[in-house]
């Protein structure tokens, strides 16, 4: 058993990203800790709901886009300040069924496979976490038969990195079936690049806030128009009302931008007309919530070798 006042000056602090949102939590671990000790931890604090089936829920690396063995100890391989991003490894949709899930996977390939635009360097599909980790993409005909499920995209556009400092793209990694009730459910998006984008939308880890925009879609977005969103999320060209992650992004986009688009007239990835047409025009609506997750104080005893600090309750 571990409690507040056994955390000694040896342990390591980590930032645990939810699998399903943009949510983190923050714990302290030790030497003796391993992967199964953290799920454990999160599903007792809260943070996580309990799984079916032992392994339902993994744990990978941000940093290195590595997975972690729930059954070693994460010391040395986590280091201080590092994050890990809580992944679904049975996850399963609720609303489809599997033929319409697959459906529904193959037109979303077909979509993105179409959508052209100068500043899409890439876009690589891959059927699951573990053929991403293994570098093994999908073909054309292995996208349309409904198997894709992660995409990585390449954006080749003037961002910024921080106030002063620009870069001409960002590398980043969708995975649709990060919730469980796809397309319900909103996929979760990492800009896996470094430096990180500056925006109040994109946290320390990575993780973009799609706020309740995919949601109240309900079923009716689609994964093209999430790459669309997040090439205007690195053009400055989304909403900010609050500072959210980033209180400097925030105050860069009102007091420098004044509110306006780092290009203002970029040409943005367009949905392809042959393949989407009668989807609708509102379609296109996205609204993204611009505030982080507030975190809050989590104290407990009794899961092993595992010290709460902060996180935010789903």
């Amino acid at each position: 058993m571990t409690s507040e006042s056994q955390v000694g000056s040896d342990a390591t602090q980590i930032n645990c990203v939810h699998p399903r949102s943009s949510k983190q939590f923050s714990a302290e671990i030790d030497a003796a800790t391993t992967g199964r000790d953290v799920i454990n931890g999160l599903i007792e604090a809260g943070f996580i709901d309990p799984a079916t089936g032992k392994d339902a829920y993994g744990l990978e690396h941000v940093r290195t886009h590595r997975s972690l063995p729930l059954s070693s100890t994460l010391v040395p391989t986590v280091s201080s300040g590092d994050t890990l991003q809580v992944v679904l490894a049975q996850a399963a949709a609720g609303s489809l069924s599997p033929s319409d899930l697959r459906s529904r996977l193959a037109f979303d390939h077909r979509v993105i496979r179409g959508m052209t635009s100068p500043i899409l360097a890439r876009v690589e599909a891959y059927e699951d976490d573990a053929a991403y980790r293994a570098g093994r993409a999908l073909d054309l005909a292995g996208g349309n038969a409904g198997r894709a499920s992660v995409y990585v995209v390449d954006y080749r556009m003037r961002t910024m990195v921080s106030p002063g400092l620009e870069a001409r793209g960002a590398t980043a990694v969708l995975r649709l079936l990060a919730g469980s009730d796809y397309p319900m459910s909103e996929p979760l998006a990492v800009f896996g690049s470094r430096p990180l984008p500056f925006s109040p939308h994109v946290a320390d880890s990575g993780t973009v806030c799609l706020g309740h925009g995919w949601a109240a879609a309900r079923g009716r977005m689609l994964a093209g128009q999430l790459i669309c969103h997040l090439a205007r999320i690195l053009n400055f060209d989304w909403p900010s009302t609050h500072p959210g992650y980033s209180p400097a992004a925030y105050a860069f986009a009102m007091n420098q931008l004044k509110g306006r688009p780092i290009e203002p007239a970029l040409e943005y990835p367009a949905l392809p007309i042959d393949v989407a047409y009668g989807i609708g025009a509102r379609m296109g609506a996205f609204r993204t919530a611009t505030t982080a997750e507030t975190a809050r104080p989590v104290r407990f005893t009794g899961v092993r070798r595992f010290h709460a600090i902060a996180g935010g309750r789903t």
